[in-house]
């Protein structure tokens, strides 16, 4: 397992682990419900890969992954939450998951962002009649003179579609690039939108690894979030300060 600080402003950190083989007991972060609903055992293998990245990820923040759940949104993208019953009101890092031929990938980020991870071997081949999947215009014209860089264009796309929280509901062929095909160790900002996305590629362990991030937006709350935030705004003072007389003078009648 490879646990390293890919960027430093906001904090961004990978995990990559090899793929198990096997496995004896289920780890911290498995939802059972969704790991059941798995038809093949490499399913299940990759989603334990991911889930034991996720916590060695998470214990590297100083975050105990017992106390944490990931939850997914109505367009599957994956973020943590305190278990029920935890009651803790620090706010968690966003999160990034993937698996590819043998990998599994985690990205982190600091919170208020939003963070998407993808990788791919370094020489996977790409079909040239599925080009058309994920370009158009001159640059599928351009990806079909450059075949061998259409595995890191693929994994970039596929990093802004997480880091966007949209997964495939953003077409791949809607993104583009200015200079064309992104650099292995730059740092690139691209817009989608009103949106402003950072994308930087690396190599490592022979997989192009693509890493996309932007500000985080407003997420829906659960129920016991919804009622801490409102017990929250009931003991502060009109300037935001908390209001430590709230509970105190019927304590005060009882002496």
């Amino acid at each position: 397992m490879s646990v390293f600080e890919f960027n430093q402003s906001p904090r961004i950190t990978l995990v990559l682990l090899d793929i198990l083989t096997e496995y004896d007991t289920i780890p911290d972060l498995v939802n059972i419900d969704e790991f059941q609903s798995f038809k093949t055992e490499k399913r299940r293998l990759e989603h334990i890969s991911t889930r034991i990245a996720l916590a060695e990820g998470l214990s590297s923040w100083g975050l105990d992954p017992k106390m944490i759940h990931v939850v997914r949104d109505d367009k599957r993208a994956p973020s943590l939450r305190w278990i029920q019953g935890t009651f803790r009101s620090q706010e968690l890092p966003g999160i990034s998951l993937g698996h590819s031929h043998g990998k599994a990938v985690v990205a982190l980020i600091e919170p208020g962002w939003w963070v998407g991870i993808d990788a791919e071997p370094e020489d996977r081949v790409i079909a040239s009649n599925a080009f058309d999947q994920f370009c158009k215009g001159e640059e599928l014209k351009m990806i079909r003179e450059r075949p061998e860089d259409a595995v890191r264009l693929w994994t970039s796309k596929e990093a802004v579609q997480k880091a966007m929280h949209l997964g495939m509901h953003l077409n791949p062929r809607d993104i583009t690039f200015a200079n064309e095909i992104p650099i292995v160790g730059e740092t690139q900002e691209i817009s989608i939108g009103n949106q402003k996305i950072q994308l930087k590629n690396m190599l490592f362990q022979a997989y192009h690894v693509s890493v996309a991030w932007k500000p985080a937006e407003t997420v829906q709350l659960d129920a016991e979030e919804l009622l801490i935030a409102e017990l929250a705004e009931r003991i502060r003072d009109d300037e935001g300060n908390l209001k430590f007389e709230v509970g105190c003078k019927t304590v005060r009648g009882r002496i």
